[in-house]
């Protein structure tokens, strides 16, 4: 294990985007807290889920990710670390400005080869409405059947496209995409529209200046929910 420095984390919403991307920036906050290099890091996950589709969120970012089932019966680590507790992630405070957010993006969209974008044409904006569609998200979890719809999507769409002839207007289902052209579609996006959900977890690949349209049904006594408003930088 001399290859590696290892940070080891417990997961907790193992297969929900939102809280991996939690995960992978509080071990990320840890890799730079100790000076390391992302191919030097690896990450142990010391916790029993299963495999879920957001695992391979995790496998480009640092140079080795494994479970603790993997490790020979008795395996030293010369180098290791416990990632810090869940509750005290940056992103659960309401009130904090998250540190090195910006960083965070070029290290994600690098480690997965792509571009980062800085500058676009006001002139023909490119603008990403995201559906909320059945989808087995949890395997453990199996129905796929999913709340918060937009029942008019293609109403949405076509009257978008008319208002903006110029504009370049589509709509995805995001998590029929592997998660390198989730991530490629994203960060080429001017703008994104849908219905709340964790894939605007992903908002932090967005370009500098970009805008997001977050929906929510009309739910009595629905608290306000903040938390992904945190992610866009």
């Amino acid at each position: 294990e001399d290859k590696f420095f290892t940070i080891a984390i417990q997961r907790y919403e193992y297969a929900n985007v939102y809280w991996t991307i939690m995960d992978i920036y509080d071990t990320f906050l840890t890799m730079k807290f100790f000076n390391l290099h992302p191919s030097r890091t690896k990450v142990l996950w010391i916790d029993a889920k299963p495999a879920s589709a957001v695992d391979s969120l995790w496998t480009p970012l640092f140079g080795s990710v494994e479970r603790l089932s993997q490790q020979a019966n008795k395996t030293i680590f010369k180098h290791l670390t416990w990632g810090f507790f869940r509750g005290k992630s940056p992103m659960l405070s309401e009130t904090a400005t998250l540190p090195l957010m910006k960083e965070f993006r070029h290290f994600v969209l690098s480690r997965f080869g792509l571009t980062e974008q800085h500058t676009r044409d006001c002139s023909s904006l490119g603008v990403l409405f995201i559906w909320r569609r059945n989808y087995v998200a949890h395997p453990r979890n199996p129905s796929g059947i999913i709340a918060r719809k937009i029942s008019n999507e293609n109403e949405i769409l076509t009257a978008s496209i008319n208002a903006f002839p110029n504009w370049k207007i589509k709509g995805v289902q995001l998590d029929r995409y592997e998660i390198r052209e989730q991530l490629e579609l994203l960060c080429k996006a001017d703008i994104i529209i849908g219905m709340h959900g964790a894939a605007f977890s992903f908002s932090f690949v967005l370009p500098p200046g970009s805008g997001v349209i977050e929906m929510y049904p009309k739910i009595k006594n629905q608290g306000r929910n903040w938390h992904l408003s945190l992610i866009h930088i």
